[in-house]
């Protein structure tokens, strides 16, 4: 006949001694968790460890309540619902116009939590930000004249912007100041090619008919129409009219 044990210095022994007769080899709940409803049907080592597995599995899954390709419309729903604001308007996000309220329908429909939306509109503004930088930077500026008109570019340019100085309107100057660089550029060079085509200079006037030019040209005026001439089919006749209705010096 085997002993049995009856030191009661062993771990647990004091409230669980060994029966020879137990089945579950020794198997018990220690008194820390016999109050826990995890513990309630557990009877052996083996009920221990499937319990452990099923767990395992569980976590990130049902357990928090994360959606998954075979989650019901209701079950991404009610999960939206503990990251996101209340209504898409709460999300306040710092942008105008359209991009607010597309941004803020966007984040509510995803369910994108305050804190995420706030990251992706920081991070959305920072690209826009770097994107438009060299379409109104002074380099960008010098490098769309200098692609547009090469090794004349200062003098051309130049001559442009003392043209639109004089002509222009300050209501005119403040769009065109505020354009980006690229507009600029299609804009200067139309400029350059009505001057160099069509515009002349007082001395040549002079020159030509020994006389100065009465009342003032409105180049202006005149550039606006001869772009829109240009969109149709005109003659030389047309050109000739517009000078005249601008007050333009016609050299013979």
């Amino acid at each position: 006949m085997e002993d049995v044990n009856t030191d009661v210095s062993a771990p647990g022994a004091e409230t669980q001694p060994v029966d020879p007769a137990d089945n579950n080899g020794g198997f018990f709940v220690p008194d820390a968790y016999k109050n826990e409803g995890w513990t309630r049907n557990l009877k052996s080592y083996d009920d221990l460890w499937k319990t452990s597995d099923s767990a395992q599995k569980m976590i990130g899954k049902k357990t928090i309540g994360i959606p998954d390709e075979k989650s019901t419309d209701q079950e991404i729903a009610d999960f939206y619902a503990k990251l996101r604001p209340g209504k898409a308007e709460d999300y306040n996000v710092e942008l105008e116009g359209d991009d607010k309220e597309l941004f803020e329908k966007l984040f509510y429909e995803n369910g994108i939590s305050a804190r995420q939306a706030k990251a992706l509109v920081e991070g959305y503004k920072e690209s826009i930000e770097k994107a438009k930088a060299p379409l109104f930077s002074q380099d960008g500026y010098k490098k769309t004249m200098s692609e547009r008109f090469g090794d004349k570019a200062d003098a051309k340019v130049k001559s442009v912007v003392d043209f639109i100085n004089k002509e222009s309107s300050a209501e005119d100057k403040e769009l065109l100041n505020a354009m980006p660089n690229n507009i600029l550029g299609i804009v200067f060079g139309l400029v350059d090619k009505v001057q160099t085509r069509y515009a002349v200079n007082d001395s040549d006037v002079s020159a030509s008919t020994g006389g100065s030019i009465s009342g003032d040209a409105d180049y202006s005026g005149y550039i606006k129409a001869v772009e829109e001439l240009s969109r149709r089919p005109h003659k030389t006749a047309d050109i000739d009219a517009l000078k005249s209705k601008f007050n333009i010096p016609i050299i013979k």
